[in-house]
């Protein structure tokens, strides 16, 4: 009979007393010592030095800081974008869009006239027109200058995000949350309904 089904208990010194001093003879313990048994294995507790600790260099960062800045030294503003900071982002891009706009809408415009005049040349007088953009060098500088200083905020944006999510994780960022499906209990009066859990790592 308890082949089949295994044994429930362990056959020690103190348990085979108890079974000795119930009647069963010497033969009936010793045959169920060779059978398998399913009880609960018990649980080691590892000493706190012991315990395994995810480190900081095996889980994986909420923002690559490298990404961020090459995002935004393509294009400013694409860094705190992707680091969720679309404000900051919309910021940069317009500073770096009207640096550019700047540079190519400030011209100046030389009209060389057919006749000499000390008015404005008529339009079949007109010989050449010569347009110059003395700012285009600084707005140029400047729109690279902008996408330079986006690129460190963006870098500067993403390890301070790691650093929060560290922080309040109590470890390197990585998963907050998990979601697990738990069956009901028996004891429920509800059958066939699951559970949804969200568990905090």
């Amino acid at each position: 009979m308890a082949r089949p089904d295994c044994l429930a208990f362990r056959i020690d010194e103190a348990t085979a007393d108890r079974l000795t001093a119930s009647g069963a003879e010497s033969g009936l313990i010793e045959g169920l010592r060779g059978l398998c048994y399913r009880g609960p294995e018990p649980e080691i507790e590892l000493p706190p030095e012991e315990v395994a600790t995810p480190s900081s260099s095996s889980l994986p960062l909420l923002f690559n800081p490298t990404s961020a800045a090459m995002r935004s030294l393509a294009v400013p503003g694409l860094g705190q974008f992707y680091t969720g900071r679309p404000a900051v982002g919309v910021a940069f891009l317009a500073a770096w869009a009207g640096a550019i706009g700047f540079g190519i809408m400030s011209q100046d415009v030389t009209v060389e006239c057919l006749a000499q005049t000390s008015d404005a040349c008529p339009a079949g007088q007109v010989r050449a027109e010569i347009v110059e953009r003395p700012m285009l060098p600084v707005g140029l500088g400047a729109a690279i200058a902008v996408a330079v200083i986006s690129a460190f905020e963006a870098r500067s944006g993403a390890n301070r995000a790691n650093n929060r999510q560290a922080a309040f994780t109590n470890r390197s960022p990585g998963s907050m949350y998990s979601l697990e499906l738990l069956p009901v209990p028996r004891r429920a009066p509800a059958r066939g309904l699951v559970l949804l859990q969200i568990r905090h790592r």
